[in-house]
């Protein structure tokens, strides 16, 4: 269970709207926030420099608590401010037991963003949100992306916490575009099918329409799981033939949250992101959560 949520915060608009989204989380997870503000010093900077860097930022920091507190009446909160390089920090403050929220900031498009650095690199989930759209108060429901990997399996079982913690029913999706992966059919217990090509593919193909109910299978029997563990939990299932994450960026854009699963390895490709993940966190549209695999953490 992930209770305690950490928000990063610098001030900034998709700032703002990460703390309030942490903030009412915090509220139904009854973890509590810690607000923390990460202060960037050059190696030229004295401790004394540091410790001003500091002191500046503090009031700023304080006064975004407050205003966190006065809307959410009885909501735990504590600020911590610290100078380091924020995706070091930010990794460092993660948690498998934890939830870290980051605003969606603007990238001028020169190296990784923060947002990717510390989802790529962080010990738990990492939520990333943009700044207010006008329609967000229409936003119902939660999506989870689901293709047999331990890492969507993770994200499944989180997005079904948070879907109890909300009250929200569950929208699982399935989106394939043409051959179950070796992992997929491990999970399933299943024969590959011969590879045909995408072209060949189509609804009337008979072995297109094998390939679809074994993903119907594969995301029924993960559901399953998941609602012996929930009940009450009301869930929908979704089996979409397309692109992974164009499929979940337009499901996800009237649903409240989005989670999918960090397909990216420990070890060698610990600092990259898998595809999906990669995309959607890129272009969020809507808060949105990723999850390691359980033995990546």
């Amino acid at each position: 269970m992930h209770k305690l949520t950490i928000a990063a915060t610098d001030g900034r608009g998709a700032a703002a709207a990460a703390a309030d989204w942490a903030a009412a989380r915090a509220v139904t997870s009854g973890g509590g926030l810690l607000l923390v503000r990460v202060v960037e010093a050059t190696r030229h900077d004295t401790d004394a420099d540091v410790e001003r860097l500091l002191a500046a930022a503090r009031p700023a920091v304080r006064a975004e608590a407050d205003r966190l507190r006065t809307a959410r009446p009885g909501l735990d909160v504590v600020v911590e401010v610290v100078a380091g390089d924020p995706g070091e920090v930010l990794r460092a403050l993660s948690s498998p037991t934890a939830v870290l929220v980051l605003g969606a900031e603007a990238h001028d498009g020169r190296g990784a963003s923060l947002r990717e650095r510390v989802v790529s690199t962080a010990l738990g989930p990492v939520a990333v949100v943009p700044e207010p759209g006008v329609d967000d108060d229409e936003r119902h429901g939660i999506v989870v992306g689901v293709d047999g990997t331990d890492s969507s399996l993770s994200a499944l079982a989180f997005a079904a916490d948070e879907a109890m913690r909300w009250g929200e029913p569950l929208e699982a999706v399935n989106a394939w575009l043409d051959v179950l992966t070796p992992t997929q059919v491990g999970f399933m217990n299943i024969a590959p099918v011969p590879r045909t090509g995408s072209a060949a593919l189509r609804e009337v193909d008979p072995q297109t329409s094998l390939l679809r109910s074994r993903h119907q299978a594969l995301l029924h029997e993960a559901v399953s799981t998941v609602l012996r563990a929930h009940p009450g939990l009301v869930v929908t299932e979704r089996v979409v033939q397309g692109e992974a994450s164009r499929v979940l960026q337009q499901v996800s854009r009237s649903r409240r949250l989005l989670v999918v699963g960090n397909h990216g390895r420990r070890r060698i490709a610990r600092f990259l992101l898998g595809s999906v993940s990669h995309a959607v966190v890129l272009a969020v549209t809507g808060p949105t959560v990723v999850v390691q695999a359980a033995d990546e953490r």
